[in-house]
Parts: structure tokens; C-alpha cells; sequence
């Protein structure tokens, strides 16, 4: 996780995938995107509470 913001009984933590994968033809498919998880606290377990996946990754 790059990024973990808490503000009391809810978060948000933010993952992002900067990589590379062979394709059997030799070439290779970036993967370069985000995906970013709402949380919220529950009986003291941070628990998934949302998710929005596959957005676009600019690194730097």
C-alpha cells in the first residue's frame, strides 16, 4: 500500500501496481494502475468497506 489515510472510524488506503509482464510473443504488457480501498472501523477490525479498481497510474 502506498498511501494510508485514517480519519477516526473510517479510511482509505490506495494500491498501485507499477510492473511489467512477458507476453509469449516476447513483448511485454505494462501494468500501471490503482486501485484504491475504503475502509471503515468496525468492533476494533478494519473491515472493506469500498472499492474502485483499474485507474490509470502516472508514477513520479
Amino acid at each position: 500500500m502506498l498511501d494510508i489515510r485514517v480519519e477516526g472510524q473510517t479510511a482509505t488506503a490506495r494500491k498501485t501496481f507499477n510492473d511489467k509482464i512477458s507476453l509469449e510473443d516476447g513483448g511485454f504488457q505494462a501494468l500501471n494502475w490503482q486501485s484504491v480501498f475504503f475502509c471503515t472501523k468496525e468492533e476494533g477490525a478494519w473491515k472493506i468497506s469500498g472499492f474502485v479498481g483499474f485507474l490509470p497510474f502516472a508514477p513520479g
